[in-house]
């Protein structure tokens, strides 16, 4: 999953998180992800599932 994220995408974790993107790093191994107002929160890219689909 983690190919085709970038920072500003919507997603869920394994875990049932749902975040943005706010970071990519550790040659794509951690996403840093914000999941309330000023709480970021690094995971394991292999644990983003989905992005979630955003209505534009």
């Amino acid at each position: 999953m983690i190919g085709g994220l970038k920072k500003g995408d919507e997603v869920v974790t394994s875990s049932g998180i749902h975040g943005k993107v706010v970071e990519i790093k550790d040659n794509n191994e951690v996403v840093v992800l914000n999941i309330a107002k000023d709480t970021n929160v690094s995971f394991t890219a292999s644990t983003v599932l989905k992005k979630k689909q955003t209505d534009k």
